[in-house]
């Protein structure tokens, strides 16, 4: 990691600050708000890929934002600006929501399946699940901004009215 990565430690969840509190501004935040699933076969933990790689079947049982970034995500300006975002959002919703963060490059097929549904284009890609409707999820797009994302998650909470 480059020096200048490291001084913004507090700032991007770099997956060498894990489990560690990071000060950001007066919040102290644990970053394992974040799931990682960075590792083959990892995105099973909310997604049953093998056994329906042409349906989304969520198995988690929190409403929850999955992310695939780059694992380069020090340089990939989109990826960082994404998980930067949900940092803060995790600070919000940490209780409520579940944040898995994909390396897509260990996910390659679960992320062009996911494009497929969710006629997604572009990188990166978050949708949101829904644990009462298991066999949809709600594209997001790329790089949302933090407002857009709470919105979308108080929507799914009964918060506000649904946005469509």
């Amino acid at each position: 990691m480059s020096s200048s990565a490291k001084k913004n430690c507090n700032r991007h969840a770099h997956k060498e600050c894990q489990g560690r509190t990071v000060v950001r501004s007066d919040i102290q935040m644990p970053q394992s708000h974040l799931q990682y699933l960075d590792g083959a076969g990892s995105i099973e933990k909310v997604w049953d890929y093998p056994a329906s790689p042409d349906q989304f079947v969520f198995k988690g049982d929190k409403p929850s934002i999955i992310a695939f970034i780059s694992p380069t995500r020090e340089v990939d300006d989109y990826s960082r600006m994404l998980e930067t975002t949900l940092v803060d959002v995790a600070v919000e919703y940490k209780d409520r929501v579940d944040f898995f963060v994909v390396n897509y490059e260990k996910e390659p097929k679960a992320f062009r399946t996911m494009q497929n549904l969710l006629q997604a284009q572009g990188f990166p890609l978050s949708a949101i699940a829904d644990p009462q409707n298991r066999n949809n999820c709600k594209y997001l797009g790329g790089a949302k901004p933090y407002d857009v994302i709470c919105a979308h998650l108080d929507s799914l909470l009964g918060k506000t009215k649904p946005i469509r």
